[in-house]
């Protein structure tokens, strides 16, 4: 398995949100990525089943920024504050999993994965007098980490199957190539356990098909992205590591037929997601504990409805209606209402198709957020203070086509 990508992004942002000439800043990211994996997999064979292979992953991301201060900061002067970086990462993996067959119905699996990675850091900010000045300062980062997983599950019989798993799971450290107000750019790597329960299971002749899941999952230096305010004013977004995370909930999957030309689906999750322990997470002596992580809602939900027909022996159609919503959320750890809070919000999603079954053509009408809802999809605080929100798309609709051959 081979993959290469190559993206690039210019924007431009101004921090104030008014018609105040106080900041602009310009952004150019820049990032190449190469991955190549070699499998080897096992012969068919009664008990015994494996995977063994080695991956690659190359990732070299660049940036280039620039803050220019207005005409109505400092009238008659002009504060440009550049900053580039960039950070090589060359990842190595070698993993093994497999499955034993107990029995007819009973089977464990399990596999180990072990994982070197290797970063490279170039970075210059002439940030004075607001930030601090790098010249072509360079580091280097690097950590490795054995992750296994093991799980067991019964058969029951062909249509319902229980199952429960362990597995560890790693995320590298890095630095916050961005504008900065310390030496101290540097976080480290994240580890996470987690545990998971649950039951696959089909019902009236295939006809009901229902999924549960229960898991915890506990996390050792989880990175969280936090705004953090500078001295002397001004607020940045930086990357850092909170103490201790529990995340834990449940998923139920619902898929019916009642009939043959009906499909009907429902999802529900229940997530409560907290910081056990992040202490000075505001600064020295302001703690988070027992805080929200942020973009975790509690309540997760949505409905389906899809109809199939036929029109004639060379055309069918259906029709889908779709119903979501997602519980309030924080932004920012910090937790303050309303500054970094969105309430919970449901969108209504439709689609009416034509398909032509000798041609492969498929033509489809569609609109989404149908009621045009208005609701935050981030909320956040400029360097000047500013409350800023991005607000989801309003109602959309559109005519498309596509053909299969």
């Amino acid at each position: 398995m081979e993959g290469h990508k190559k993206t690039n992004a210019v924007a431009r942002w101004e921090e104030n949100h008014s018609s105040l000439k106080l900041f602009d800043v310009s952004f150019g990211d820049d990032d190449t990525q190469f991955s190549q994996e070699l499998r080897l997999a096992s012969p068919q064979g009664d008990r015994l089943s494996y995977v063994a292979g080695i991956y690659y992953w190359y990732q070299k991301a660049q940036t280039n920024r620039l803050a220019v201060s207005g005409s109505d900061l400092i009238p008659g002067f002009t504060l440009e504050i550049p900053q580039s970086g960039d950070v090589v990462t060359n990842s190595y993996a070698a993993f093994v999993h497999g499955e034993y067959r107990l029995t007819d119905d009973l089977s464990i699996t399990g596999g180990i994965r072990y994982t070197k990675e290797k970063k490279d850091l170039n970075y210059t900010q002439l940030g004075e007098p607001l930030f601090i000045d790098f010249v072509n300062f360079q580091d280097k980062y690097s950590d490795d980490a054995w992750t296994p997983n093991i799980g067991l599950s019964y058969q029951i019989d062909d249509d319902k199957l229980l199952y429960a798993t362990i597995s560890r799971g790693f995320k590298s450290g890095g630095w916050n190539a961005d504008y900065v107000v310390t030496t101290d750019i540097g976080f480290d790597s994240e580890y996470a356990t987690s545990y998971e329960i649950g039951a696959k299971t089909e019902w009236l002749d295939n006809r009901l098909r229902l999924n549960v899941a229960g898991f915890i999952t506990k996390y050792i230096d989880y990175q969280v992205f936090q705004f953090v305010p500078v001295q002397g004013g001004g607020l940045i977004f930086s990357l850092t590591n909170a103490g201790e995370v529990t995340t834990k909930g449940v998923e139920i999957e619902l898929t019916a037929r009642p009939v043959d030309d009906l499909i009907l689906t429902a999802n529900f999750g229940y997530t409560d997601a907290t910081f056990d322990r992040f202490k000075n997470g505001g600064g020295a002596g302001i703690d988070f504990d027992g805080n929200r992580l942020p973009l975790a809602p509690k309540i997760t939900l949505s409905f389906g409805a899809e109809y199939h027909f036929e029109i004639s022996e060379a055309v069918r159609s259906y029709i889908r209606a779709d119903y979501s919503y997602r519980g309030g959320m924080y932004h920012n750890p910090n937790n303050v209402r309303p500054q970094f809070y969105t309430s919970g919000y449901d969108l209504f999603d439709a689609r009416a198709a034509l398909i032509l079954n000798r041609t492969g053509l498929e033509i489809a009408l569609w609109g989404k957020n149908l009621f045009n809802k208005t609701y935050d999809r981030n909320k956040w605080v400029t360097f000047l203070g500013t409350s800023a929100s991005q607000y989801g798309l309003p109602r959309t609709y559109g005519v498309e086509v596509k053909y299969s051959f």
